[in-house]
């Protein structure tokens, strides 16, 4: 064999030996994505599902200052300070607590003071004011009869706190 055929197998070779080299690679690469989408999919299957409800209410106001009709931002502003207010309020969530039980489990288990419950639930508990005269409460929950229950007695209570504050 000549010099110039042996360095020639020798190449050959090594470009081989880089292809049986990377082929490995790439295979651990295909288990890895294979292991990561198995595992997300069950995942994604067993976890507990959270569903929110959210509630959507239009405020016709009634208030007129020295200039005429209040502007939509102040209306919001207004609303924004008494809707966290309200949210705040020791008194009405650990009754709406109460009444639905909520976070019973967690607070056997856990030990869970009432201060801890509520801050738990304020976590779950979101507001906004839409457009100056909207505003809404959204609550997640692991059960949607529940998380709607406790989002409807959230708005309830709310509009009749506002009418005995006329």
């Amino acid at each position: 064999m000549s010099e110039e055929n042996l360095d020639m197998r020798k190449t050959i070779a090594s470009y081989l030996g880089i292809a049986f080299r990377a082929i490995g690679y790439w295979k651990w690469g295909v288990a890895l994505c294979l292991l990561v989408t198995v595992g997300g999919t069950v995942y994604a299957a067993t976890r507990k599902k959270i569903y929110t409800s959210s509630t959507r209410i239009r405020v016709v106001s009634a208030n007129v200052s020295a200039s005429g009709m209040m502007e939509d931002e102040q209306i919001g502003q207004q609303l924004k300070g008494r809707l966290n207010q309200f949210v705040s309020s020791r008194r009405f969530l650990q009754q709406i607590i109460d009444d639905y039980q909520l976070y019973a489990e967690e607070k056997a288990r856990k030990g869970m003071t009432d201060n801890e419950v509520l801050d738990h639930m304020r976590g779950k508990l979101y507001t906004g004011v839409y457009q100056g005269d909207e505003f809404g409460f959204h609550f997640m929950d692991y059960n949607p009869d529940t998380a709607q229950a406790v989002c409807k007695s959230l708005a309830t209570n709310f509009m009749e706190r506002e009418k005995g504050a006329d």
